[in-house]
């Protein structure tokens, strides 16, 4: 069953937001895109956009998210604000009609659109337009999921691609959009850290909608069909499970210590406590032997972890395995020695 969504409250005007993972996630993405993500996604006209610097008073903490200058052949030139939203912000009215006051006198000779794109899962209920005695401002509110996916998968930029997971999926199943997404961005990025980068950025994005559990059952998937020993993702993963593992092999380690040990310890106590007394004995050997079996149970545990590892991935180097213990790899090579002295590697 997957977990309830964890949505960010909304925000008052000027203060930061409780976390800055789809921020930045947005940030990194959608800049270099945005002119794309003006004309084909929110349909605005061809044109050069241009970022542009809009002085604010110091006073002011939070910045606007995209502003630049919509350049066309014919007509006037528009300012354009985009401000990206994962929160229903009932105070975004009053920031923008702020900003609005700033940007203004600095373009006057320029027509002025603000935009918020909100990628709540909800449909947003924040007021878009504030009406006053001798004033009236509104400004673009678009959610998302009245875009169809296919719209940003079709761009063939994977900036946007990203952006196709939280869009109206119409019939399909979100097992099915997640699928054609992942392809895709497979497709358009290369092997390594760049393909890497993107599909992390994807695992951020679906847990706005609840699907992180189905972004990682599908990378389970693809990871059959792949080569997982070259693929950046199921590497991660894969040592990520071996250092768990190792976690609760030393636990199992330390506990059976520590029962052999008290065994061992109470029969050495007893043959001590003949001569110096039963009482003393016993509380001697269990002492020794919990110490003497927890060191053992430790070291033999470690060993065989990193023999099973390095019998089982031998494409991991020393300095892999090292990390994944957080051993000096100098440790690793001799039990790699040992390995190779005993014909087993």
């Amino acid at each position: 069953m997957q977990k309830k969504k964890n949505q960010r409250p909304g925000s008052v005007p000027g203060s930061k937001p409780e976390t800055n993972q789809y921020d930045k996630v947005f940030k990194e993405t959608l800049r270099a895109q945005l002119p794309a993500l003006l004309t084909e996604i929110l349909k605005l006209p061809e044109g050069t956009f241009e970022p542009v610097h809009i002085e604010l008073q110091r006073t002011i903490e939070r910045k606007a998210d995209f502003v630049g200058r919509l350049r066309v052949r014919k007509g006037t030139d528009t300012i354009v604000q985009l401000e990206v939203q994962t929160g229903d912000d009932a105070q975004m009215v009053f920031r923008l009609l702020f900003y609005s006051g700033l940007i203004l006198p600095q373009y006057p000779e320029c027509d002025l659109q603000q935009i918020v794109l909100f990628l709540g899962q909800k449909r947003p209920s924040m007021p878009t337009r504030l009406q006053r005695t001798g004033h009236d401002f509104r400004f673009r509110l678009v959610w998302i999921k009245d875009i169809p996916y296919q719209d940003f998968v079709q761009t063939g930029k994977p900036e946007l691609v990203l952006m196709a997971i939280l869009a109206d999926h119409g019939a399909k199943a979100p097992e099915e959009v997640m699928t054609e997404i992942v392809n895709e961005l497979r497709r358009l990025t290369p092997k390594g850290i760049a393909r890497e980068l993107r599909l992390q950025q994807l695992h951020i994005l679906s847990n706005l909608h609840n699907l992180q559990l189905t972004f990682e059952q599908i990378m389970q998937n693809i990871s059959e069909v792949i080569d997982e020993r070259k693929d950046p993702f199921f590497l991660r993963g894969e040592k990520a499970g071996i250092q768990k593992g190792f976690a609760e092999g030393i636990e199992i380690g330390i506990e059976k210590g520590i029962e052999k040990g008290i065994e061992k310890g109470i029969e050495k106590g007893m043959e001590k406590g003949i001569e110096k007394g039963i009482e003393k004995g016993i509380e001697k050997g269990i002492e020794k032997g919990i110490e003497k079996g927890i060191e053992k149970g430790i070291e033999k545990g470690f060993a065989d972890a990193v023999e099973k590892i390095l019998l089982k991935f031998p494409h991991f180097s020393d300095a892999e395995v090292a990390d994944i213990f957080q051993v000096p790899v100098e440790r690793i090579t001799a039990i790699r020695q040992r390995l190779a002295e005993k014909g087993k590697a």
